[in-house]
């Protein structure tokens, strides 16, 4: 891999990490897999503490079951931000709900929906807000209110109360980057270093050695320069990081 190329693959990324710890120059006393293990921790520390570079918003179509409480995601979701699921109230065409009874003789009698039959204009748009208002405080007051809490180390969705009739809505979400998308992130290649950095000077902390032409290599002065180097990059990922949403379900 020549200089400023792309790193895009684990081994294009240990050899970018290797030159920055003085390989060729240097004998950088690190295996290839303790490499790749810090490798995969940068990218673990990077999403879970960079929203909206590590990570990012998405949304997708949900769907509840009746007696399930417990839904497995995909290992790529960081977090669950919101989740909208219909009234869960039955609809304006069910007798004897309060959609129903409410709206029922605008939006199905008298065809007042938006381009309705009705009297051949249609719902105004002053009534078609004053409708949706209508719903809104519907749900508010006569629907289920459910809460959403996602368990990142099981790749669970919690939700609670458990529902007694099916659902569908839209699940506000973060998603991971994929590795191989962050491997060029200035903050990222940085934090890796730093991280071998500690690593390398845990090794030669047993060892003092003497360098061609004089010059001592000194395992204390790498490790306290790995924890300096990485407590720099934390903290401007924490600065730089878009903070999560607050939500209420």
């Amino acid at each position: 891999m020549a200089a400023g190329d792309i790193i895009d693959t684990v081994p294009l990324f240990r050899d970018y990490i290797k030159r920055q710890l003085g390989h060729p120059v240097l004998c950088v006393e690190l295996a290839d897999e303790q490499i790749t293990e810090l490798i995969r921790d940068t990218v673990d520390i990077f999403q879970r503490y960079s929203y909206s570079e590590g990570t990012y918003k998405d949304y997708v179509v949900f769907s509840v079951s009746a007696g399930t409480s417990a839904y497995t995601m995909d290992s790529n979701i960081s977090d669950v931000l919101d989740l909208q699921l219909s009234t869960g109230i039955d609809g304006i065409n069910t007798l004897f709900t309060q959609t129903h009874n409410l709206l029922s003789n605008d939006w199905v009698g008298a065809g007042g929906y938006p381009g309705g039959p009705g009297t051949g204009q249609g719902m105004t748009l002053a009534n078609y807000d004053i409708a949706l208002m209508y719903l809104e405080e519907i749900k508010s007051k006569f629907g289920r209110k459910y809460r959403v809490n996602y368990r990142d180390a099981t790749n669970q969705l919690m939700l609670t109360p458990t529902p007694n009739e099916d659902l569908t809505g839209v699940l506000e979400l973060y998603t991971r980057h994929r590795s191989e998308d962050l491997y060029n992130h200035i903050l990222v290649r940085r934090l890796a270093v730093a991280l071998c950095k500690k690593l390398w000077g845990l090794h030669l902390k047993k060892y003092a050695l003497t360098l061609p032409g004089g010059g001592n290599l000194n395992g204390d002065t790498i490790y306290n320069d790995g924890v300096t180097e990485e407590a720099t990059v934390m903290e401007a990922i924490y600065k730089e990081a878009q903070p999560i949403d607050f939500f209420v379900a």
